[in-house]
């Protein structure tokens, strides 16, 4: 195959002159989950292929047990998605997830937090999430459906300074994990 045909294969021109074909790995159902002392990141209608694998790349930073993958998330194996990801998609268990599958982890005793600009919410500081637990995360133009959120035990946010009303999901979901998940990378 010709260096052309590579970059047009490839989306980019910055390669290293090979590709390879694989099978591509189905999310787990989410009920495969297991409770222990875990921490998991939940998506949910995260559109964007960059956003999704920059996200599963901090969850693997911050010491994520798996991701979730709720209705409308972009495909994690998608170019960009791997590209963002640092090919850390390959590296943590992904889990497909609908609203049932998160009231069966709110069922068995999971914690489940949404990160939401909600008055109701908490400062990210005060929450004290319980292990198992699974931070949840929506589309940065709509959030996350209040039937999302009525399911999770808690809502937090992140304070900011005046005039700035949010952030990337990415930013946010990185701090929220960094803050949540205990993982300090010690």
């Amino acid at each position: 195959v010709d260096h052309a045909e590579i970059c047009r294969i490839a989306g980019f021109k910055f390669h290293r002159g090979a590709i390879a074909m694989a099978k591509r790995p189905e999310p787990l159902p989410a009920s495969n989950i297991e409770a222990d002392n875990g921490a998991w990141l939940c998506l949910w209608n995260v559109t964007d292929p960059s956003n999704v694998g920059a996200l599963i790349r901090s969850a693997a930073g911050l010491g994520a047990a798996g991701v979730l993958l709720g209705p409308g998330c972009a495909d994690p194996f998608y170019r960009k998605a791997l590209r963002s990801s640092m090919g850390n998609v390959f590296s943590l268990p992904l889990y497909a997830c609908d609203e049932m599958a998160l009231r069966a982890l709110a069922e068995r005793n999971f914690d489940l937090a949404a990160a939401t600009l909600s008055p109701s919410a908490l400062p990210l500081s005060e929450y004290s999430p319980k292990r198992p637990f699974v931070l949840v995360v929506g589309n940065e133009g709509y959030g996350l459906p209040a039937d999302v959120i009525d399911i999770c035990r808690g809502e937090v946010y992140i304070p900011m300074t005046s005039g700035v009303d949010s952030l990337n999901v990415v930013v946010a979901g990185g701090i929220c994990m960094y803050e949540l998940f205990g993982n300090r990378g010690g």
